[in-house]
């Protein structure tokens, strides 16, 4: 199938997330997005759950706190726990959605994929499905496996339906999402309860990237997908085909389905957005 990729302004925001912030284990960067997201003033209509970094059960937890922090009072949503899960709250969720919302994937595609089976006309009704994984610039020695592949290779069947439906899709390349990084002092920058929260939660990756790779920072790969859909101005993108393979891999420049792909961005530029946006008063 063939899709052409527009542009059109997002209207309402379907977030699905792996967020691992308040667990004992996994990456941190999908609370700090959501956190940005929250306090965008951007209409979040829900955010779901999805197995990866952590448990659905966890991630469900996760957001409902950071929600809490954020005055935001949408639901939080329970999402698939595996591959094989049954169909989720999530999925049935947005596959009862009207039309002109923006979908937002921050972990495996499980529940959108579930919502397509329940729906075909679901990815017809999104203004845009935003997803983070892939590599742009290299197609790797044994892709997915090098460049390291995570989101779609996760679940794998669910990537390539999602690949191949009519969505208008917007893919945040992992070569592209790796080049905005924070040392633990960044965090600083952010003000109030908000604030102390993402630092306490936080302070354990950046303690693990300094333990096991020997680095101050830690790339926060979720942030830029999220701040694309806030601040798309801010980023550069090409159309670009691109051929789902059962194997998670997305090779680019190959079959007839044609997706946005960002290119470029400052991520000086980008954090210092969303510091701002951060630090705005919650809306409750």
């Amino acid at each position: 199938m063939t899709v052409a990729p527009g542009d059109a302004a997002p209207r309402r925001v379907f977030v699905d997330s792996d967020n691992a912030l308040g667990s004992a284990s996994g990456d941190i960067d999908d609370g700090i997005a959501l956190a940005v997201l929250l306090k965008s003033g951007l209409h979040v209509e829900a955010i779901a759950s999805v197995f990866g970094n952590t448990s659905a059960e966890d991630g469900l937890r996760n957001n409902a706190a950071l929600a809490e922090l954020c005055g935001f009072t949408g639901p939080c949503l329970a999402g698939a726990s595996s591959p094989a899960a049954a169909m989720s709250e999530a999925a049935k969720q947005l596959a009862d959605g009207s039309s002109d919302r923006t979908f937002l994937g921050l972990g495996p595609l499980t529940n959108v994929a579930q919502a397509m089976s329940l729906d075909t006309e679901v990815s017809r009704r999104f203004a845009e499905l935003i997803c983070l994984g892939s590599n742009a610039r290299s197609r790797g020695r044994w892709p997915p496996l090098w460049p390291f592949e995570y989101n779609f290779t996760k679940d794998r069947v669910a990537a390539v339906r999602v690949f191949e439906s009519s969505a208008r899709i917007t893919v945040v390349p992992l070569d592209q999402a790796c080049r905005l990084r924070l040392r633990f002092s960044d965090l600083a920058d952010i003000e109030g309860e908000l604030g102390v929260y993402l630092r306490r939660h936080a302070r354990r990756w950046f303690r693990r990237a300094g333990w096991l790779k020997l680095r101050s920072t830690v790339p926060v790969w979720d942030l830029v997908a999220c701040m694309y859909l806030i601040r798309p101005e801010l980023f550069s993108t090409q159309p670009r085909r691109a051929l789902a393979h059962e194997n998670g891999w997305i090779q680019y420049d190959a079959g007839e389905r044609w997706v946005s792909v960002i290119t470029g961005f400052d991520p000086r530029a980008v954090w210092s957005a969303a510091v701002t946006l951060l630090n705005r008063p919650s809306e409750c």
